[in-house]
């Protein structure tokens, strides 16, 4: 997969260089930053609202696919609302149209390759989105990605924020995925 098709959140995403960032095209965005992001009931959001805010006017982009696209709709759509989902999905169609936003497709070898590690790993509880955000990442290079999923620590990755989950948020990942401990916690 060429890197002129990743998807780039520069207009939000160019606010996390400072703490994350060293340099452009090379980072990952998982669904739950922007979830917590746009949504102000998230266990998260202030964290994220203040990772967005501390990196205004830092020129970063994040590739994330249309599997993460879709995953940040459904999630608000549950939590916050249709009306909500609407909104954040215009932010960012716009974002996409004026170029701030480039989408990366998962391709049938991507995805293939992505139910591979799904079904390698049946004791982990990644999802297959995340599954292949961890095929893309690989294939591209990018060892870095901000979320508040542990997950992506468990594939390997650096994870931002550093610092651990709270524990509001890890009580919650627990009680839905039913894990009993978490990788970094």
């Amino acid at each position: 997969m060429r890197m002129m098709e990743l998807i780039f959140l520069a207009s939000l995403w160019k606010r996390l260089e400072r703490n994350f960032c060293s340099s452009f095209f090379s980072k990952s965005l998982d669904a739950s930053l922007l979830v917590a992001y746009y949504n102000a009931d998230d266990v998260n959001h202030t964290d994220a609202r203040k990772l967005i805010r501390d990196m205004e006017g830092r020129k970063v982009s994040f590739l994330i696919s249309d599997y993460v696209f879709d995953e940040i709709l459904t999630v608000l759509l549950v939590r916050a609302g249709k009306e909500k989902a609407i909104e954040v999905c215009n932010k960012l169609l716009k974002d996409i149209e004026t170029g701030n936003i480039r989408l990366m497709h998962v391709d049938e070898e991507a995805f293939r390759k992505a139910i591979e590690v799904f079904i390698q790993f049946a004791d982990k509880k990644w999802s297959l989105t995340d599954c292949t955000s961890y095929i893309l990442m690989k294939s591209t290079g990018v060892t870095k990605c901000a979320s508040f999923d542990e997950h992506f620590r468990q594939f390997g990755f650096e994870v931002l924020p550093r610092k651990p989950l709270e524990k509001a948020w890890q009580a919650f990942f627990q009680k839905a995925c039913g894990e009993d401990e978490l990788i970094g916690s």
